[in-house]
């Protein structure tokens, strides 16, 4: 992997010979008006702070757990001495249960990483064009498509969905503004669900969020039900019910079937800007990447034990089914794969980029242009090594 930022680094070495004469050092990521305090106290990253959502998103960091130790009264993991060590920075990771709590941690804490919603990247990115110490910028997708169409009877398409219920979550989030836009651009009718049934076209139930549908379906099922779910909430459905529930339609598969290969990007790993533009920082930024980028392979040698490790050692409550979380990945229907926006080695810098500002553009032209900052970002919200 090449270097973040080569020529800055070479420009950094020089300006620590200068810094040095003066007899000042100045922080990776500090400035004088920088509140954040990860302790960093020369011219290099110390430590830091990584905030991740519960789910998928923390099996993308996997690769961190090893040796590490969970603080029960601060809840902040702390990686392992060999870990840091790699690293050349202690990493204190901070898992949270929900969107809310991620939106307020980052605008409170200002953590120099974060996994977050691609969309939620993008709003980071455009809000804070001012301000390089509130704004991140995109280092890569670390989580892909895990949304799933389940249903207790036999669907082959979109559709068969004509004429019946749909139970969708987050209507006003990326996924009730996806399966929306794929009706459309597939030319289906779609309908908020009222009182009665449309025969024309698919009635969509809302839900806030998928465990809520999940909570509602089996209360007769004995009905024709179809619902929109996540990985691994729609795993654990379907071991829950004993089979009368089955992934039907992979959302993933859909998308890019219907708008031109894109492959589905849920969440990404965001950098704060002040910390990408400082040279001094480019080191650890490339180890920590190909660090995280060593989970993929790990899960496709034993999900299993990478997945039960995760849990343990972060009290996870999302991954609290093993047994659902180690099918949807052997079944291909969660997809952690960490994919940086600068890897040359995969020749997919630019299939990134694109796939990225397609879903952006998707939530854009829906009217929900408010979830990503009020426009598609421009080329500088991704992190891309340019020499």
């Amino acid at each position: 992997m090449k270097t973040i930022l080569r020529t800055k680094l070479q420009v950094s070495l020089l300006l620590a010979v200068a810094v040095m004469s003066t007899g000042v050092l100045t922080a990776c990521g500090t400035n004088s008006s920088n509140n954040n305090s990860n302790g960093n106290a020369s011219g290099s990253l110390k430590s830091t702070t990584l905030i991740v959502p519960d789910g998928a998103p923390l099996l993308s960091v996997a690769s961190l757990v090893e040796g590490g130790a969970l603080n029960s009264s601060s809840g902040v993991f702390q990686v392992g001495d060999d870990v840091s060590k790699e690293l050349g920075a202690k990493v204190g990771i901070q898992v949270v249960q929900d969107s809310d709590t991620l939106v307020a941690n980052i605008k409170k804490e200002r953590p120099e990483l974060a996994v977050v919603p691609i969309n939620l990247a993008a709003k980071l990115y455009n809000e804070n064009a001012t301000n390089k110490e509130s704004q991140y910028r995109l280092l890569g997708v670390s989580t892909w498509g895990l949304n799933q169409v389940v249903a207790n009877f036999n669907i082959s398409s979109l559709k068969d969905l004509v004429g019946k219920k749909l139970y969708s979550f987050a209507k006003s989030g990326v996924p009730g503004i996806t399966i929306r836009a794929l009706l459309k651009k597939e030319g289906i009718a779609y309908a908020d669900f009222k009182d009665t049934v449309s025969a024309t076209a698919v009635n969509i139930v809302d839900f806030t969020a998928a465990p809520d549908i999940v909570a509602e379906l089996p209360k007769n099922l004995y009905e024709q039900h179809v619902a929109l779910l996540s990985e691994p909430v729609a795993s654990a459905f379907e071991i829950k019910t004993q089979g009368k529930y089955f992934s039907k339609l992979d959302l993933q598969v859909l998308i890019a079937q219907a708008f031109n290969g894109l492959k589905y990007p849920q969440a990404g790993l965001v950098v704060r800007s002040d910390i990408l533009d400082d040279a001094s920082c480019a080191d650890f930024l490339n180890k920590f990447t190909a660090s995280i980028a060593k989970t993929a392979p790990a899960l496709k040698e034993n999900a299993e034990q990478v997945v039960v490790r995760t849990k343990e050692n972060f009290k996870s409550a999302a991954l609290a089914s093993t047994a659902a979380v180690v099918s949807a990945l052997k079944g291909g229907r969660l997809d952690v794969e960490f994919v940086p926006v600068f890897d040359q080695h995969k020749s997919g810098e630019e299939k990134i980029k694109q796939d990225v500002k397609a879903l952006l553009q998707i939530i854009q032209d829906s009217g929900a242009s408010a979830l990503i900052g009020g426009k598609v970002p421009d080329d500088k919200f991704f992190a891309l090594d340019k020499n």
